[in-house]
């Protein structure tokens, strides 16, 4: 069976696999800052949560890590983790 995916579910699997990683890193930085980590431990869970399951995938798979090859999911994770540290108790 041969799978041919559209130009424009392309896209959209893009869109959210980058959301996901957004999502994935704040989760990380709120757990572990419930917790009281201390920033390196709320740095060490955030990359964890963030990027790490989907690493895990493509190493699993034989592919290219996802965040080395497009830079832009390692751009919005240290996003999404700086301003995560910035919200209020």
């Amino acid at each position: 069976m041969t799978l041919d995916p559209t130009p424009s579910l392309l896209e959209n699997l893009y869109w959210i696999t980058l959301l996901a990683v957004i999502v994935s890193s704040a989760s990380g930085v709120l757990k572990a800052g419930f917790k009281q980590f201390d920033l390196y431990g709320v740095i060490i869970i955030a990359v964890a949560t963030g990027l790490g399951g989907g690493s895990l995938r493509d190493m699993l798979l034989d592919r290219d890590v996802f965040w080395v090859h497009d830079q832009s999911f390692l751009s919005l994770h240290w996003a999404a983790l700086r301003l995560s540290l910035w919200l209020p108790d």
